[in-house]
């Protein structure tokens, strides 16, 4: 692996343990129940495992190559059935953005797990959901600022500044994060402080805007 890479996994699992953050299991999704329209090849997946780097090292385990491959799977037929393969695209680039990006799928898909609900008959609660990963995504987020030695910026600013979404989606998932997770959210979390560190730590993630922009 480059040092680049070896950045990357390090940071995420440095972040991941700051954060106390463990990805929910998601074999209940049983991948023989997912629309047969919806899932990708495995071939397609494999290939989009060999290129994402926080998931690359040596150690990691055949089982463990195979879970992650499962998962990949369950994201793809998720987005696929919410015509959000754009996302698909950069969850595979290897990166810090794609990592925080596979994690939000996940997570969502995990409360649908948790509530013994069908994701793929979806979207009442998906709200809900959606707020759910985003408080996960973006203390992952401040995590690795953290572990870079940059200035953490507040949870709502990483929100709103997060150049995965527009900036209409950015202050809806705000919006969303406030309604539904407010249990979550301290007072330092919402404060509008910190615009300018939280530009700075996704250029340093290398986050970059997608497709939909």
């Amino acid at each position: 692996m480059s040092n680049r890479q070896n950045e990357i996994t390090a940071v995420i699992e440095g972040a991941s343990t700051a954060t106390r953050f463990r990805l929910p299991d998601l074999t209940l999704i049983d991948l023989q129940d997912i629309p047969p329209q919806l899932l990708p090849s495995r071939t397609d997946v494999a290939q989009a495992v060999s290129s994402i780097n926080w998931m690359s090292r040596p150690e990691r385990t055949h089982t463990a190559s195979r879970a992650f491959e499962d998962n990949l799977m369950r994201v793809y037929a998720y987005l696929a059935s919410a015509s959000g393969l754009v996302y698909w695209d950069a969850i595979t680039q290897g990166t810090y953005q794609s990592f925080m990006l596979y994690v939000h799928e996940v997570v969502e898909l995990g409360c649908y797990v948790r509530d013994a609900a069908d994701p793929w008959t979806r979207r009442a609660s998906n709200t809900g959901y959606h707020a759910e990963a985003l408080l996960i995504e973006h203390r992952l987020i401040q995590g690795a600022a953290s572990v870079l030695g940059l200035h953490v910026p507040t949870l709502r600013d990483l929100v709103i500044s997060n150049p995965s979404v527009s900036e209409n989606d950015a202050f809806f998932d705000w919006e969303a994060l406030t309604l539904h997770c407010s249990y979550a959210l301290s007072d330092e979390d919402q404060l509008s402080d910190t615009v300018d560190s939280a530009a700075r730590v996704y250029e340093q993630l290398n986050f970059k805007p997608l497709g939909h922009q």
